[in-house]
């Protein structure tokens, strides 16, 4: 893998590896208990690989300290879910860790000249977005739940929708397999958001299959792109 050492290339292949695992005890997480018991199950899984992931790439982990962190107390969140106390909380910690890659990587796009084509391209792509957006609050609005929620759920989904924005426009404007981890991680976890959602309030746990798997691919393919350094030519981020 590019831009990798030959240590970092055999420490990844134990994170991808360990991810693969945690996908696999997911879904029989999913399957076979209870929701209480499988959202505790994904919330072990996550804290392993993204301990992992700090432990052991000491180096870059400031890249993504501060999303990880966001997403860890949102899988606490969600354990707790149902009870009226914690839905605020996972909506305004997955914001928080979307909104931290956001600003990140607009910091290391900043010095490059915007070119037209990728921004029509990637306004029809946020357009798109806020149709699926605008397709899912009728979604919660045949759910019972607090009122309140409805201003949660805008801001976790503006915060994909901007990240989403970015992550198209660094692939076109970079190019390159390090832009194409970043994306993929931001479609997964976009993904993983939406199943979560039909899950929840269409009371279909088969949705919350995809959701473990993409949720877990996302983290993956975020660190992968954390620890690979740039290519001769392409973006010198700003650490």
């Amino acid at each position: 893998m590019k831009g990798l050492t030959v240590k970092e290339l055999e420490r990844f292949k134990m994170l991808a590896a360990i991810g693969v695992l945690l996908i696999a005890i997911n879904f029989i997480a999913v399957l076979f208990f209870p929701t209480d018991a499988s959202r505790v199950i994904r919330f072990a899984g996550s804290t392993v690989l993204n301990g992992y992931f700090l432990i052991v790439f000491p180096a870059h982990r400031k890249k993504l300290i501060i999303t990880l962190i966001a997403f860890w107390f949102r899988d606490i969140a969600a354990i707790f879910y149902e009870d009226g106390t914690n839905d605020w909380g996972f909506f305004i910690c997955g914001g928080i860790a979307y909104l931290s890659l956001f600003i990140r990587q607009l910091k290391s796009l900043w010095r490059f000249k915007i070119i037209t084509p990728s921004i029509t391209i990637t306004g029809f792509v946020v357009l798109a977005c806020f149709v699926i957006l605008y397709s899912l609050e009728s979604v919660l609005d045949m759910a019972e739940h607090d009122r309140d929620l409805i201003y949660y759920f805008y801001f976790l989904g503006i915060s994909i929708v901007f990240l989403i924005l970015l992550a198209v426009y660094y692939y076109y404007r970079i190019g390159g397999v390090r832009a194409l981890s970043f994306s993929f991680a931001v479609f997964a976890f976009t993904i993983s958001d939406i199943a979560a959602y039909f899950g929840v309030y269409m009371e279909d746990h088969l949705f919350f299959l995809v959701t473990r798997t993409f949720y877990l691919a996302g983290l993956i393919m975020l660190m992968n792109y954390a620890i690979t350094r740039p290519d001769a030519g392409e973006e010198d981020l700003v650490e």
